[in-house]
């Protein structure tokens, strides 16, 4: 009887870690490098010249075994700048969230701009990655690298197999395991312009999760992702032109 019990909690025991693997989160760091073209350096002042060049951002990754949520987080032992908290709900970002289920190959995303809500539900896109042999470590776990080339920008990957979720920050993923480090590198069409993002895991955690911590937005206008890209791009003309017509450009 003794023999046995031992037996029981042997299996017993890998099966409750197994299931604790599969929930907690994930804290990432993203810092931003823009390559800003002269004449437009010259329309700011230092201070905000620097800002723009060590932006710091944190988001948060919610995960299960066949689901994960994206969005925005904030340290509450971290104080904000409440001109910068302004900034961020002129736009809306800290309202954006991403729900992914890796299941049901189903994306539910929730963008907020200029004080609306939109409502995104797609497929996601398939990713056409490379696989590398380089590997690091990150947090401590063994990250392994790989590369993707899109139209406007090229990404750099590592992820890591020791956590089987097939996900990451901003939606990307599909790779065997989380992806713990991303770093994106954009151009403008006319050269003129870089920029870069590096998103890091400050911190991976596993625990018990809240019933609805995991869950698809609802709240917003029901839009397609090419709807909402030409709103977005037709008020930003907009602006532009009013800007133009005011004599600040």
């Amino acid at each position: 009887m003794k023999k046995l019990t031992f037996l029981l909690v042997l299996i017993w025991i890998p099966l409750m870690l197994n299931a604790q693997n599969n929930e907690g989160r994930v804290i990432y760091a993203t810092k931003m490098k823009m390559q800003i073209p002269e004449r437009f350096k010259r329309m700011i002042s230092k201070e905000q010249l620097e800002k723009m060049q060590n932006r710091v951002i944190t988001h948060q990754l919610l995960f299960n075994a066949s689901e994960t949520m994206f969005k925005n987080y904030e340290d509450p032992n971290k104080e904000v700048d409440p001109k910068e908290r302004r900034g961020f709900s002129m736009f809306g970002r800290n309202e954006n969230k991403m729900y992914y289920n890796t299941g049901k190959q189903e994306v539910v995303e929730q963008r907020s701009f200029l004080g609306r809500k939109f409502l995104i539900k797609d497929k996601p896109k398939q990713y056409q990655w490379k696989l590398s042999t380089d590997t690091k470590k990150i947090q401590g776990y063994d990250c392994r690298k790989a590369t993707l080339e899109e139209e406007k920008r090229s990404l750099e990957v590592w992820f890591t197999m020791q956590i089987p979720i097939a996900s990451g920050p901003q939606g990307y993923g599909q790779l065997p395991g989380l992806i713990l480090e991303m770093k994106t590198t954009s151009k403008s069409k006319k050269g003129n312009g870089k920029f870069e993002s590096t998103t890091t895991a400050s911190k991976v955690e596993f625990k018990k999760l809240e019933a609805d911590a995991i869950k698809a937005p609802k709240k917003g206008k029901k839009v397609t992702r090419k709807q909402f890209n030409k709103i977005v791009k037709d008020k930003m003309q907009e602006m532009r032109e009013q800007r133009r017509s005011k004599g600040k450009f």
